[in-house]
């Protein structure tokens, strides 16, 4: 199961990155990289790699490489509730900087409104926090057992 599981992830993958970039010129500068196209990337391999990680975490709490359904059931909507509930810890955090940084631009210091909008600020923030997220989030079985009920 584990053999024909990496298959057809590798097949998958392939098929996602040849949909992704079969119309992406040979030359190309990094100004020419647009949202679309990485985002034609990007998700089909998140989704790729999310089955591929429900169909590992059922075969490590059922024991056997031809878990049962309900096994299944349960690690891939586990999977997607914690990953849903990592999104939204993440925007909750980002409401949360930008009404900081609006309350200090009221009072008339935009240091943390230009804070918050430098990318190399915004990329490791949300890195961290949506880890910080998925770890409370997967360590906690209420929350996904409660979402899931």
């Amino acid at each position: 199961m584990l053999w024909k599981a990496s298959g057809s992830l590798a097949i998958f993958l392939a098929l996602a990155g040849h949909v992704a970039f079969r119309d992406f010129p040979v030359t190309f500068q990094p100004d020419e990289f647009a949202d679309l196209e990485t985002a034609r990337f990007i998700f089909p391999l998140l989704f790729g790699c999310l089955l591929f990680l429900s169909l590992l975490c059922a075969r490590l709490e059922g024991g056997l490489w031809h878990p049962t359904y309900p096994v299944l059931f349960r690690s891939a909507w586990s999977s997607l509730c914690t990953l849903a509930e990592a999104l939204l810890f993440t925007e909750l955090f980002w409401l949360l900087l930008f009404l900081w940084a609006v309350l200090f631009d009221i009072l008339g210091n935009p240091l943390f409104q230009n804070l918050f909008g430098d990318a190399r600020f915004a990329y490791p923030a949300t890195t961290v926090a949506f880890a910080v997220a998925t770890q409370v989030i997967g360590s906690s079985e209420r929350l996904i057992a409660g979402v899931l009920e």
